[in-house]
Parts: structure tokens; C-alpha cells; sequence
């Protein structure tokens, strides 16, 4: 499985999880990369734990799996005291993005 990360992505991890706890949620994706619940245009949300705190100070992941090319995209995470949901305007904004990553 490849993970293909966009730069918004890379920047916003880096700060709410740690090296280790990051490579816990990539092998749990890559070993089942179904896990998150379904949005539109194809996109899945996860919750993640950060090490150490409770359900209310857990990240979200937002992320597309195509199974063809056998990659995930990751494509922005927060944590959820900050947002809970996205707005429409925001999964627009993902889907654009994710548009131009498949292109290639």
C-alpha cells in the first residue's frame, strides 16, 4: 500500500500526533483501509486516538482509498475539539484536491 500525503496534511500530523502514534494509524489503515466511515465523493473520516487522551482530544482524519492503484490518500487531519464535521465548502475544497492527486 502507498500513502500519499497532501503538504496540508504533512503540516497538520506532524503536530497532533506523534512519529509512533502516526505509524500506528497508517498500519491500521493499511491493513484495513475501509475502516473509516464513508462521505461523499468517496472520502472517509477516521477518529484517532492521541496517546494518553481521552475520546474529546482525538484527531480526525480525513482520507481516500483506491483500491485500483492500492493507495491512500491522506488529505487533512484536526482535532476534533476544533471541528467537529467539515463544512460542504470544505469537502469541495478535498475533492478538488483529490482530483488533481488521481489525475496523475
Amino acid at each position: 500500500m502507498v500513502i500519499i500525503e497532501t503538504s496540508l496534511f504533512t503540516r497538520k500530523i506532524v503536530e497532533l500526533l506523534k512519529d509512533d502514534e502516526y505509524a500506528e494509524l497508517q498500519q491500521a489503515l493499511c491493513k484495513n483501509p475501509e475502516r473509516g466511515g464513508k462521505l461523499v465523493y468517496g472520502l472517509r473520516k477516521v477518529r484517532w486516538k492521541r496517546g494518553g487522551q481521552g475520546k474529546r482530544k482525538s484527531i480526525r482524519v480525513i482520507y481516500y482509498y483506491c483500491e485500483d492503484k492500492m493507495q491512500l490518500y491522506m488529505l487533512i487531519a484536526y482535532p476534533k475539539n476544533e471541528q467537529e464535521n467539515l463544512t460542504k465548502e470544505q469537502m469541495k475544497m478535498l475533492k478538488k484536491a483529490l482530483d488533481i492527486f488521481l489525475e496523475q
